[in-house]
């Protein structure tokens, strides 16, 4: 859609590298960045039945540092909607620019405003005959445009369930606040599209992407 063809990619919250791995699989010159040891440990477990090494290194957004420039970065699964506090997003962009070439452009999704507001988190799977159930409940609150995820969880393929619980928090980044930030990391946003499209965001749209090419 835009006539670049990156060969170098940085996959930012990359997590456990399923993202990572893929683009290795298409021949791209990928690093995976996470700030989670923990991830970083299971995608280097997962690096053992991969053909050949792909570099996972722990780093924070807001703070990175990386010793070489790439073509494009991605940072994908609503990770920025993680990020809270606005100043904070703004430092992520900031130090997403200091690892992209000139040029290089920046493609990420976040959870849209709908989502919120519809609670599409509280959600649970008990329907349904898996061996990993699980509820989720959501609070958002507009006024902060924080939202609470109370996820509850039971593994029932052990000898005795195993039930575990996690509170996850999310921010609600307006578009124009996103594209405010992008251009003040010298990012210059060039797309915004409804998820897994090319259509424009609408009022019902539960996620986009955003596109943008550092200057």
């Amino acid at each position: 859609r835009y006539r670049v063809r990156p060969t170098s990619v940085v996959d930012l919250a990359c997590g456990t590298g399923n993202v990572t791995f893929e683009l290795a699989r298409r021949d791209y010159l990928v690093v995976g960045v996470d700030n989670s040891p923990g991830m970083l440990d299971e995608a280097r477990r997962k690096q053992g039945g991969f053909p050949r090494p792909v570099e996972f290194v722990q780093g924070d957004l807001r703070e990175l540092q990386l010793p070489h420039r790439f073509d494009a970065a991605l940072c994908l699964y609503d990770s920025l909607n993680y990020v809270t506090e606005p100043s904070q997003v703004a430092a992520a962009f900031r130090g997403v620019r200091s690892v992209l070439r000139e040029g290089g452009y920046f493609i990420f999704d976040v959870n849209a405003e709908h989502a919120f507001e519809a609670e599409l988190f509280t959600q649970d799977n008990l329907r349904y005959n898996e061996d990993l159930k699980y509820v989720w409940k959501s609070e958002y609150n507009p006024t902060s445009r924080l939202c609470q995820v109370w996820m509850h969880f039971e593994v029932l393929d052990e000898a005795e369930p195993k039930r575990f619980s996690e509170r996850h928090c999310e921010r609600c980044h307006s578009s124009d606040e996103l594209r405010q930030w992008l251009r003040e990391a010298s990012l210059d946003p060039v797309g915004e599209f409804e998820a897994y499209t090319f259509r424009k965001p609408r009022g019902a749209s539960e996620r986009l992407f955003f596109v943008a090419r550092a200057r």
